[in-house]
């Protein structure tokens, strides 16, 4: 039945197009509504937040449905969760490099109801927690800027769901940290003075879910510092209030921002992985910023690798347009800036300190940016569709939804999603030859050692690591550290005694071709434990299978 369904999807293209606009025409016209009626008028938020999560997955369901790794750094979180799930001692069992451990764990949850780790569920995990990010900022931005903000969270939505680039629609390592940092924003201003999370369980909530930002990714910090300066802020430079009650507040946010840390480190502690933790997340983060790329050549490499596709490029004229309306408006009926605004102003500043910090211009590092973009729009027209005036009213509107409208009409230049016309393979989860006999020799609780950058085996295969790192780039080049992680490959190693050996280096394979150069020869002691317990049965050019020597079945005897 869903091989005829995704045959019947693959001949007729036009039907993702027409579902795709058709719910996006809806998500528009809900918007238009809302932010037409006048002041006062009720919105139904449930069927708006219906209408922004429909059409993101509206766009985005073909790419869930992908056999294949988007990019490596994919198939190495869902390696890493497929290692958690038998060894559940992160730092041990699994070093995630500059990601935090929260980023692999959360790809746990669907696998806890019998999910399987593998593409599709990691990527509708990754889609889940935008969608979440998204109506955040659409109820955050209705309680504080009124229904005029909505063209501002349909513009951050179309960024989302029209993307193409596969940079910017794999499950990577920003998925959770954007989620959280959204969340924790939305709490810490709801614990201003007046508002419904102005309690001390309310602060407490809103430290705790920033305290968790740097368990996910380190880069995120920044947003940590951020919100625990305007927790000072809030609790301590307002008038009218007891130096007491602005104690008991900072006190229960600090209480809150620290609990996520306190846990951690007594597990780091319990389980004797915290040099491991300090040494590989710690040192080794701020070691990859410090021998980072110049400021201009990353902001180039955004530039070029955006450009192509468009949409981000579109996306920031569209903010930049519904920011220049917001501030316009705003001097035209002579109001001050609001305090909100200043807050989003803080929040997008953030975010760029954010995307430049690893001085890398690796492009899935913008969509730390996007919720902070289009929550600075979005409190911008605050006052933008409020004008009494009628023709000023409705001119201000159109100009507020064409911007949205726009990156729909660039998206109409590219092609449908790779997916559309190949669904009816994909489904069905293909595997290549290697993986196949991957497959064929390993036996449940089996692990995978891997030299070289061949993350995706793990996943094809559904076997853990054997070794920590999900591949070797930190073991094969060379550097002031590539003993110590070269020991530490060794050690796994003897620890694990993996059922299956890979060599991923060869003509084809991802990162590393040269055999001579880079093969697991060039490391004497891993190369001496592999000619002594291992058998090479499969030379794929791109890559060698080898299997322990006690696992090979002896050949029949001749008659």
């Amino acid at each position: 039945m869903l091989k005829a369904l995704f045959s019947w999807l693959d001949a007729y293209p036009f039907l993702y197009w027409s579902l795709a606009l058709a719910v996006t025409g809806w998500a528009v016209i809900l918007a238009w509504r809302a932010t037409s009626r006048s002041p006062g008028r009720g919105t139904n938020d449930a069927w708006i937040d219906a209408a922004i999560v429909a059409t993101l997955f509206a766009w985005r369901w073909p790419f869930l449905l992908a056999a294949h790794q988007l990019t490596p750094d994919e198939a190495q979180q869902i390696a890493g969760a497929i290692t958690l799930a038998h060894d559940p001692v992160f730092w041990r069992s699994v070093d995630g490099a500059t990601a935090g451990p929260l980023d692999f764990y959360v790809l746990l949850l669907p696998h806890l109801v019998g999910a399987p780790l593998d593409f599709f569920f990691a990527r509708l995990v990754g889609l889940l927690l935008v969608a979440g990010s998204l109506v955040i900022l659409r109820r955050t931005l209705a309680q504080e800027a009124g229904p005029s903000a909505l063209p501002a969270t349909l513009a951050a939505t179309l960024m989302f769901a029209l993307s193409t680039d596969w940079e910017f629609i794999h499950y990577s390592t920003e998925h959770v940290p954007i989620f959280l940092s959204t969340a924790a924003a939305a709490l810490w201003w709801r614990t201003r003075p007046g508002s419904s999370g102005h309690t001390r369980p309310g602060w407490i909530a809103a430290g705790f879910v920033a305290g968790l930002l740097p368990w996910a990714k380190l880069q995120a910090s920044p947003f940590v510092v951020l919100f625990a300066g305007g927790a000072c802020w809030l609790a301590l430079l307002r008038g009218n209030v007891s130096w007491k009650t602005s104690a008991t507040e900072l006190a229960c946010y600090a209480v809150g921002l620290a609990v996520p840390t306190l846990l951690a480190a007594g597990c780091l502690a319990q389980q004797h992985v915290w040099s491991d933790f300090w040494f590989s997340y710690i040192a080794r983060n701020f070691q990859y910023a410090d021998q980072g790329w110049d400021l201009l050549f990353v902001l180039r490499e955004f530039a070029r690798l955006t450009t192509p596709l468009r949409i981000f490029p579109a996306f920031l004229i569209a903010c930049g347009g519904l920011l220049f309306v917001g501030l316009a408006t705003t001097a035209m009926r002579r109001q001050r800036p609001s305090t909100f605004g200043a807050a989003t102003a803080l929040l997008a500043a953030t975010a760029v300190i954010v995307v430049l910090s690893p001085r890398r211009g690796f492009s899935h590092y913008l969509l730390f940016s996007i919720i902070p973009l289009a929550a600075l729009a979005g409190a911008a027209l605050r006052t933008a569709a409020d004008s009494r005036h009628r023709a000023l009213r409705w001119a201000t509107l159109g100009a507020l939804f064409a911007a949205p409208l726009a990156l729909v009409a660039v998206r109409a230049t590219l092609p449908a999603p790779f997916m559309i016309g190949q669904l009816s393979d994909h489904w069905r989860h293909p595997y290549g030859s290697l993986a196949s006999r991957v497959r064929q020799v390993a036996r449940p609780g089996d692990t995978i050692a891997v030299w070289g950058w061949s993350t995706e085996i793990y996943v094809h295969g559904q076997l853990p690591q054997a070794i920590r790192d999900a591949h070797s780039q930190r073991q094969i080049e060379p550097g002031p550290w590539q003993h110590y992680y070269r020991q530490r490959y060794l050690s796994d190693f003897h620890r694990n005694r993996p059922a299956v050996f890979i060599d991923a280096v060869g003509d084809g394979a991802f990162a590393y071709q040269d055999r001579g150069e880079f093969g697991h020869e060039t490391f004497p002691e891993l190369a001496a434990l592999v000619r002594a317990d291992y058998v090479q049965i499969v030379d794929e050019i791109h890559a060698r299978l080898y299997i322990r020597r006690d696992r090979v079945e002896p050949a029949p005897p001749k008659l």
